[in-house]
């Protein structure tokens, strides 16, 4: 069966080759087709090393029973790490094989809350924020803090780390619900264990797509700055909050979301985060 995945992935490689060769295209079909055309070639050269590490295997395994003693001794040494590697290579394949997630390619942004916990949640949360800043950096992905609310005590209330690069999505979309911690906590003069928790949300960045809203669905809030006379009379600052009508079911922006003047023309790192809020589905 394996087999006919890989004729059938080596034909799709050969189309996409050729159109990707024709020309004529757009950016958009360019990038997919790349994309897809790297996913393939990395399974074919996989199916290729596994087929040699498997060969190497077989022949090492025949040399085991070999009448010479000194060359099946060395045989029978080499023979566990070679059936190791094919091993490995085996299931990397068969998780290469499995169907991508649509979503796998796209950047995230990270969210981190601290729970249950009081200043060893604010204490675990940075600890996270550190590790999963680490882990992307380490991968060769981008990681960007975008928010941040710090405790006293080194630790974090909240933050959003916006983590960029090929497939930033299918590395962290596992890593969202509850994490739960069991130590003694640096707060702990008497060595009691703790237990403390965090909430990891992972969110998709959602395509920027035209949306139409009514202006009469809109209420404008208007802020003014304090100060001289002068400062007061000028507007600092809009709000602007979008509510249901009650004859409509569908809204493209949701109930009660509402856009700032950073947001306001959904541009940008504000309007980025602001889209993957109110569109993006957690993972």
């Amino acid at each position: 069966m394996l087999e006919k995945e890989l004729g059938a992935i080596k034909r799709e490689f050969d189309e996409t080759e050729a159109r990707l060769a024709s020309g004529g295209l757009s950016s958009g079909d360019i990038e997919k087709l790349s994309r897809r055309h790297s996913a393939c070639r990395q399974i074919l050269e996989t199916a290729a090393v596994l087929e040699k590490a498997e060969k190497e295997a077989e022949g090492t395994r025949q040399m085991v029973s070999s009448t010479d003693k000194e060359m099946a001794e060395l045989a029978a040494s080499e023979l566990p790490a070679l059936e190791g590697k094919a091993a490995s290579l085996a299931k990397k394949l068969n998780l290469l094989i499995i169907p991508p997630d649509p979503s796998d390619p796209k950047n995230i942004f990270l969210e981190i809350r601290a729970g249950v916990g009081g200043d060893e949640s604010a204490l675990f949360a940075a600890d996270l924020l550190r590790m999963y800043t680490r882990f992307a950096q380490s991968i060769g992905l981008k990681a960007e803090l975008r928010d941040l609310s710090a405790t006293g005590l080194k630790g974090i209330k909240y933050a959003v780390l916006y983590v960029s690069g090929q497939d930033a999505y299918s590395w962290f979309k596992y890593e969202g619900g509850v994490h739960r911690v069991q130590r003694v906590p640096q707060t702990e003069a008497s060595g009691r264990v703790h237990t403390s928790t965090v909430t990891v949300a992972i969110m998709t960045e959602i395509d920027e797509v035209e949306i139409k809203i009514n202006p009469k669905d809109l209420k404008m809030d208007t802020y003014r700055s304090g100060g001289s006379r002068r400062a007061e009379r000028q507007q600092s600052g809009d709000r602007r909050t979008h509510h249901s009508h009650p004859h409509r079911s569908y809204y493209a922006m949701p109930a009660g979301a509402f856009a700032g003047p950073e947001q306001d023309e959904g541009h940008g790192a504000a309007g980025r985060q602001t889209r993957a809020d109110e569109f993006g589905e957690p993972g």
